[in-house]
């Protein structure tokens, strides 16, 4: 019996030094490349969709560890620097109110806040001179960019026991009437170095 219980401890440790646990958000690390990330997850990654500067590097994926609240995934990944940036996406589906967008906001902050603390600023106003200044008036004060409602941590990197995050971003967007879009996004600590390297290889035209 002792001898049965020491082969499956073994077997066990052997099994599990095969899987690659990964701590970081939605099952990613900084750095990761897309070989990587094709090997181990089996991603697919669909074209960037911007075609300049760091955008070009930009792709739709499904993430190793996915959330229910979110239904697209974005992220930026390098060939000089691998995974940079990941952005999760929740659109939803809202009245002028925007009642539904908020308690969501407000929600996950708070799970935000339980793992990385208490955030380095937060932004809701709307802009000086707005038309858009009655309560059913507030998604559309989003449309046209003249309501701001964003929360952000900074210098997160010690927070989360292994986490390279540089910095951490919710913010709501307004699409139309109907529609916000909250954004959950992980920037990395190599992220800044990244767009510094794209930008320098465009000024060379000049």
């Amino acid at each position: 019996m002792f001898r049965f219980l020491l082969l499956l401890v073994f077997a066990l440790s052997w099994f599990l030094g095969l899987v690659t646990v990964y701590a970081g958000p939605f099952g990613l690390e900084m750095g990761m490349s897309k070989e990587q990330m094709k090997k181990e997850f089996k991603m697919s990654f669909e074209n960037g969709l911007k075609s300049t500067g760091i955008g070009r590097f930009l792709y739709q994926v499904k993430v190793p560890k996915p959330h229910s609240d979110f239904e697209v995934y974005y992220i930026i990944v390098t060939p000089e620097h691998g995974l940079c940036k990941i952005v999760a996406v929740n659109s939803m589906t809202t009245n002028g109110y925007g009642s539904n967008v908020k308690v969501f906001y407000e929600e996950l902050k708070k799970k935000i806040v339980r793992l990385y603390g208490r955030p380095s600023d937060e932004y809701d106003f709307l802009r000086a001179g707005s038309i858009w200044d009655e309560p059913r008036d507030w998604t559309m004060g989003l449309v046209k960019e003249e309501r701001e409602l964003q929360v952000l941590w900074f210098d997160v990197k010690n927070k989360k026991t292994g986490s390279k995050i540089e910095a951490i971003q919710i913010k709501c967007n307004g699409i139309n009437r109907e529609r916000v879009d909250v954004n959950l996004s992980y920037q990395f600590l190599n992220f800044d170095e990244a767009v510094k390297v794209y930008e320098a290889r465009e000024d060379n035209v000049f």
